[in-house]
């Protein structure tokens, strides 16, 4: 797939893998003021004409691009849109030996919900399963506590077996 972040005055492009991954990228000054006649079309062949040409063919545009001066004005959404009062995330927790040599000690990944609300969303984890063995010479400021969102770890929930 290929995404765009078409803005005023610059153009962005990313060639992004199945698994999420930067492939390559590219930027110029070809923003949408910059854009002669209208030309979007032409425009955006001249840019990401060689990863078309190597079989991408999901383009993504967002941007200024999307605008009434863009290429195609898309439609504002009345909002509130409808987003879920609470939403399931995945959290990694990871403690990691610091230094030069930075090493994973243990890692584990939570579900976790969400409150969602106009000012963001508040969560907490409990852990009290994530054991580990500490290395002697470690002390409490030899290692790293890392919390935070894990997009890898978004998968479906398994639906249960139905036995009959």
């Amino acid at each position: 797939m290929i995404g765009i972040d078409w803005g005023t005055t610059s153009f962005r492009a990313f060639r992004i893998a199945r698994d999420g991954t930067i492939r390559d990228r590219r930027a110029s000054p070809r923003g949408i003021l910059n854009v002669p006649d209208n030309r979007f079309g032409e425009t955006l062949r001249e840019e990401i004409g060689p990863w078309l040409a190597a079989g991408d063919d999901h383009v993504l545009l967002s941007g200024m691009v999307g605008s009434r001066q863009g290429w195609k004005e898309a439609p504002y959404l009345t909002c509130p849109a409808g987003a879920p009062e609470t939403v399931e995330i995945p959290v990694r927790v990871a403690v990691v030996q610091a230094g030069v040599n930075e090493r994973v000690l243990t890692t584990k990944v939570y579900r976790t919900t969400v409150s969602m609300s106009e000012a963001g969303g508040a969560f907490s984890v409990v852990g009290e399963d994530l054991l580990f063995n500490m290395p002697a010479q470690l002390t409490s400021e030899s290692f790293v506590l890392y919390v935070g969102f894990d997009p890898q770890a978004v998968t479906p929930p398994a639906k249960p077996s139905r036995r009959k």
